[in-house]
């Protein structure tokens, strides 16, 4: 046994703050150790490369770095110390930065002992820890894209393009979803029904895609690579076998029901506009649009982010169709994204469409063919007529997404919509293990943005299934059979979807843990009451080792 531990000056952030001359011999006298070398920068390319040098000339089979975060440099090393041959489980690390240095200013001699006893608890686990068993998992060379609208069609198109197998899966009776209903897209002004035939003459024309409609998704089962998609269509039961999944469920529009009187004839949603419009049935002079109507409230805080860009579309229409129609647009913030929105703006402004700014709690009141409210950016109060008034609803998930995701094994916030793992460290990244969410099934999008998203969801879907195989190499528990009662409190405890009981020989049932989707986050461990699943990151041995270490 050969422990290598570096230890980071951080610049001058630790070397100034704790004794590392001291810490060093401490460390050097510690069982195992056979290398101990203090680095300015071990994170840097050259820091790095001297680890890695280390590793290699010193026959190293364990490291142990005392640093800052693992959770944001734990990659960058275990890494390095791959690259240069050695086990990524037989890499640990210690942050002395966060918890000593920052946390004990002025006091040098004892954070310097807390750092030694932290170090120690590192080196004794080391010494505990054995290689990781590698499980190789076969990838079926198919996808399944639940979801026929624009961004599951324009995905499907995208992997069927690389050659991939794909079934597409829609629960309507035709492909297109919320854009059957759309009139134009802003602000390019193509018609939607335009890009709707051409997208589904395409799809309906590949021979690498397999279009269900009228079909449900029902259950999702198996894990990244070999996933079991139970769906039923009209009425009759069928099993598809996927390698990954293209979550493009898109939205429904909330029908304000209790609003603004709203009735469907004089008081209507732009999505009922855009149907008047299509039809070219708008015979009116008066129309007010009342924006964030169910949005950013209690209940739902959300922007719905299209609301506004379609409000204005749809006011420059009207105007189109007849100048002589007066257009009032009463609004709380106009969210519009991108220069050539901001343009639109200003078009609809031009063309006479009246933009009446309002705050809460003093909302618009209705009262027969009459609007009140307060305006914020000439501080009086006015009266608007209207004989069409049309409400901004905003974007909600598809009825039946949220427990749609969460079969699959992605997880929906609070609304329904299916996040980030973190919107600006890690954009377009989900907790799945190979389910992919694009367009509104993401978040409330435009069509536009829906296609990007569709393409970089095939992209990402589409590099997984190159595989032949995935190695799995996360700390996945085990499970000792003998002990389990398949009593499945830790199937419902795993947000990742990782554990389902499946039947062994004898009958018996006992839970299974995926090797690929599984995190190692071990709450399954604590949530057994049977003691049947073991972690292998924090044995017994190694926490028992740890806590000698501190005697």
């Amino acid at each position: 046994m050969r422990i290598g531990t570096f230890i980071c000056d951080c610049g001058d952030e630790i070397s100034t703050l704790l004794d590392l001359k001291k810490l060093k011999k401490k460390v050097e006298a510690f069982p195992g150790v056979a290398l101990v070398r203090r680095l300015r920068y071990p994170c840097s390319k050259d820091g790095l490369r001297e680890i890695g040098d280390a590793i290699q000339a010193k026959k190293i089979d364990r490291v142990v770095v005392a640093g800052c975060s693992p959770r944001i440099y734990g990659p960058v090393f275990r890494s390095a110390c791959e690259k240069a041959g050695l086990d990524g489980s037989m890499f640990e690390m210690v942050n002395i930065r966060d918890q000593c240095c920052r946390v004990h200013p002025g006091l040098r001699k004892k954070a310097t002992e807390k750092a030694e006893r932290l170090v120690g608890m590192a080196v004794a686990k080391s010494v505990q820890s054995v290689p990781r068993k590698k499980i190789e998992v076969k990838v079926s060379p198919s996808a399944l894209v639940v979801g026929g609208g624009i961004s599951g069609m324009t995905a499907a198109l995208s992997l069927a393009t690389r050659g991939v197998k794909v079934k597409l899966v829609e629960r309507d009776k035709k492909l297109g979803g919320i854009l059957n209903q759309l009139h134009k897209l802003s602000p390019s002004g193509v018609d939607s029904g335009e890009v709707l035939k051409s997208t589904g003459q395409k799809v309906r024309a590949d021979e690498n895609i397999q279009v269900f409609t009228s079909a449900e998704v029902t259950s999702v089962s198996g894990a990244a690579g070999d996933y079991r998609v139970h769906v039923i269509q009209k009425g009759k039961e069928l099993e598809l076998g996927a390698g990954a999944i293209v979550v493009a469920t898109g939205a429904d529009v909330l029908k304000p029901e209790g609003m603004y009187d709203y009735d469907g004839k004089s008081v209507i949603t732009q999505l009922d506009l855009e149907g008047l419009l299509k039809e070219g049935k708008v015979n009116v002079k008066n129309v007010v649009m009342v924006q964030c109507v169910g949005a950013r409230q209690p209940g739902r805080e959300y922007c719905s982010r299209t609301c506004c860009m379609t409000a204005i579309k749809n006011s420059i229409l009207l105007k189109e169709c007849s100048p002589s129609i007066k257009v009032s647009l009463l609004f709380r913030d106009l969210q519009t994204f991108g220069r050539f929105l901001e343009k639109e703006i200003l078009k609809a402004r031009d063309m006479g469409v009246n933009f009446v700014r309002y705050q809460p709690p003093d909302i618009p009141q209705v009262n027969e063919g009459l609007v009140k409210v307060s305006d914020r950016l000439s501080g009086k109060d006015v009266e608007i007529p209207y004989d069409l008034l049309v409400l901004s609803t905003p974007l909600i998930p598809s009825s039946g997404a949220k427990e749609l995701a969460e079969t699959i094994g992605v997880t929906a916030d609070k609304d329904g919509f299916i996040p980030e793992e973190h919107v600006m460290l890690r954009p377009n990244r989900f907790v799945s293990g190979a389910a992919y969410p694009c367009g509104c099934a993401h978040w409330p999008a435009t069509v536009s943005e829906s296609i990007y998203q569709a393409y970089l969801a095939a992209a990402k879907a589409g590099q997984f299934l190159l595989k032949e195989s995935i190695t799995a190499d996360c700390a996945v528990p085990g499970v000792v059979e003998e002990r389990c009662r398949a009593c499945g409190w830790c199937e419902e405890a795993c947000e990742f979807g990782a554990i389902e009981m499946r039947e062994i020989e004898g009958g018996q049932r006992v839970a299974r843990i995926s090797p690929v989707t599984c995190k190692g986050c071990d709450l399954c461990v604590v949530t057994c009451p049977c003691g049947a699943i073991v972690p292998t990151d924090y044995t017994t041995k190694q926490i028992g080792a740890m806590v000698e270490a501190l005697a």
